[in-house]
């Protein structure tokens, strides 16, 4: 667009608009616009000399970059994100080395170093036939793609159009990062704990680009997870980050989280590095993840045989096997019945304070066919420690008496599975056809 007979170049910002970049005479063509990674650098094509040649737009002034006579051109621009380097197709000679000599269709690579420091490397050199076209930059200005039918790498003896890439060098400074990794102050088998990773760019003054941490993990039966933005399992005991950048004296802190599910150790890895040259460093620490608490429950009830009418006292007895400390211990109890019974929740004793707090309350009686005690110790059971809770019931009928009781605690996991559940016991009435089923697990 632009006046009647010539083609401009604009540019489209989300906040501001569109605004024009070039402005130029009737019959001017400028188009094949590049624009950088942060919108600030817009390379293009213009034949306002004569003939195509690269421009480059940076938000206040105009540059030519390229300059041949008329029977050559200069197309395609493609910029690097940075904004630092132009590749484009040309068939003169930019490289001050003079070469392409037979004038073919070559990538060469600008390097914009300011208006009187612009430099040329010549990309491809192949034969006059061969047609070198649409490269394409990274961020850095460091892989150019492009396409080609020439036998660049001694795999294209057919000379069909293929891609390729060439690689050279970033014009980055070099950073200096320092990556710590934490481990979690309690690693319980078979239980998630996090690692705490910490990556600094300790440099004052230049920022850390294109940031990976890689993430390691080795141990029997050993498992790693993240759910970091920005991170991703790359398999059961891997996870890698990536990161745009990171600021002068500044960190980033991720957290990857492990489990083991048997006791033994775990040997952690993280590795950062950045896009910029000699800008590395890794941590690894060891973990030993040690046996959970085993948490057990037991049922008794007396006496054995029930008649109706008679109370029938339940001692439930919850214990820690050790060798951890468990925290929050929960029991539920649940009571169904063939015939109504009454239900009392007589003592909840735990070894210290605070009290069991138990819904019914110690004390209160129901009658009932089915019912639940749920009780809960905000506490830490130690190892050979027990907590003990006496119900009563007397059954009004013949029948079947089910009780179940379920053991649990919220730290950390129990990962014993040899006590979390008995066969029901079952004790017959003397006379009364009550039968008293106990089913006993831990969870």
């Amino acid at each position: 667009s632009g006046t009647p007979g010539d083609t401009e170049i604009f540019v489209y910002n989300s906040a501001t608009g569109v605004s024009q970049v070039t402005t130029t005479g009737s019959g001017v063509t400028n188009d094949q616009p590049s624009i950088s990674y942060d919108g600030q650098t817009i390379a293009f094509v213009s034949d306002r000399d004569g003939n195509p040649e690269i421009y480059v737009y940076n938000g206040i002034t105009t540059t030519q970059v390229t300059s041949t006579t008329s029977e050559f051109f200069s197309v395609q621009p493609a910029i690097s994100g940075d904004g630092k380097r132009i590749a484009f197709v040309s068939n003169g000679q930019h490289d001050p080395r003079s070469e392409n000599t037979d004038f073919n269709q070559e990538v060469f690579l600008a390097l914009l170093g300011g208006t009187s420091t612009i430099t040329f490397e010549q990309v491809t050199a192949t034969p006059i036939a061969v047609t070198n076209e649409h490269p394409s930059l990274n961020r850095w200005g460091d892989a150019i793609a492009f396409g080609s039918d020439g036998d660049l790498d001694g795999e294209n003896a057919g000379e069909n159009p293929e891609i390729f890439l060439a690689l050279c060098e970033a014009d980055l400074p070099d950073v200096a990062l320092e990556v710590k990794k934490y481990p979690s102050p309690q690693a319980y088998q078979d239980n998630w704990f996090p690692y705490r990773i910490v990556i600094t760019n300790t440099d004052a003054t230049q920022t850390a680009f294109d940031l990976v941490i890689n993430d390691t993990l080795q141990g029997q039966d050993s498992q790693l997870a993240t759910a970091q933005p920005g991170c991703s399992n790359t398999s059961s005991t891997a996870a890698t980050c990536y990161f745009d950048e990171l600021a002068p004296s500044s960190s980033q802190t991720i957290f990857i989280w492990a489990r083991r599910t048997s006791e033994g150790l775990i040997t952690n890895t993280v590795e950062a590095i950045a896009a910029n040259p000699n800008s590395s460093d890794s941590d690894t620490i060891f973990t030993y993840v040690g046996p959970a608490a085993d948490l057990s429950v037991q049922k008794e009830v007396s006496p054995t045989s029930a008649t109706v009418g008679e109370p029938l006292t339940y001692t439930v007895t919850i214990e820690n096997g050790g060798p951890l400390w468990a925290n929050i211990v929960t029991l539920t109890d649940t009571l169904e019945a063939d015939a109504p019974v009454t239900m009392t929740l007589v003592s909840a004793n735990a070894p210290e304070s605070p009290s069991v707090i138990c819904d019914p309350v110690v004390g209160n009686t129901v009658t009932v066919t089915e019912a639940t005690v749920s009780c809960v110790w905000n506490g830490w059971l130690g190892p050979s420690q027990r907590i003990s809770f006496t119900i009563v019931v007397v059954p009004s009928a013949g029948g079947v008496i089910t009780n179940t009781a379920v053991v649990a605690s919220d730290s950390p996991d129990d990962p014993f599975v040899t006590n979390n559940e008995t066969d029901p016991l079952v004790v017959r009435s003397r006379g009364s056809g009550v039968f008293l089923p106990i089913i006993l697990k831990n969870e």
